[in-house]
């Protein structure tokens, strides 16, 4: 938080994983308990970040990126939303938007994506997207690294549309993940080769 206090909002995501996520028989009372310790634990992380930000520029609320007004405007979305979306695809390849469906389709769905982990997992996705999204817009590909908090649950769906295509499709799982990596690494060579890589 202290590299990224934009971030700190993910706080909320975590508080509500500590209520939600699965505990077979846990009474909601406990549940709401583990919540407010986790809440609880944050506060003197946020504290100690207000102090050095007090420390140094002069307000708890004031980072090193400078004020908040001049990082984030509504005006500041459309650039964002594209560049990111097309260096996503860019980078990672048209195949990642296979990682959405587990989400769009029940079939491909795993049993364990109930809501209880759902709802904090998205969450966590909306708050680490949003913050980004009405934030100072880069001209370059690697700013996608804002978004690095989200991959790992993109490589999670990602691997329950592979499983689910390994339990479908007349090959080995083995085979069936080969056949995944190979298109990738076409689509890669090919942008490679014209050129068009990252620009």
């Amino acid at each position: 938080v202290i590299v990224r206090p934009n971030l700190v909002l993910l706080a909320v995501a975590g508080t509500a994983t500590a209520v939600m996520w699965p505990a077979p028989g846990m009474p909601l009372r406990r549940r709401l308990v583990r919540g407010l310790a986790f809440a609880a634990a944050i506060v003197p992380a946020a504290l100690f970040v207000g102090a050095v930000n007090r420390a140094l520029y002069g307000s708890p609320l004031q980072s090193g990126y400078g004020a908040t007004s001049s990082l984030y405007a509504l005006s500041h979305f459309a650039t964002n939303i594209t560049q990111f979306t097309r260096w996503l695809l860019e980078s990672e390849s048209v195949f990642v938007v296979t990682a959405l469906l587990p989400l769009a389709w029940r079939t491909i769905r795993p049993d364990w994506l109930t809501p209880h982990v759902g709802v904090p997992l998205a969450l966590f996705a909306a708050i680490a997207i949003g913050s980004y999204l009405f934030y100072l817009p880069f001209d370059q590909w690697w700013y996608l690294r804002f978004l690095l908090p989200v991959f790992p649950l993109l490589f999670l769906f990602e691997a329950a549309t592979v499983a689910w295509i390994s339990r479908v499709a007349p090959v080995p799982p083995l085979a069936a993940l080969v056949i995944v990596v190979g298109l990738l690494g076409v689509y890669r060579g090919a942008y490679v080769a014209r050129g068009e890589f990252l620009k």
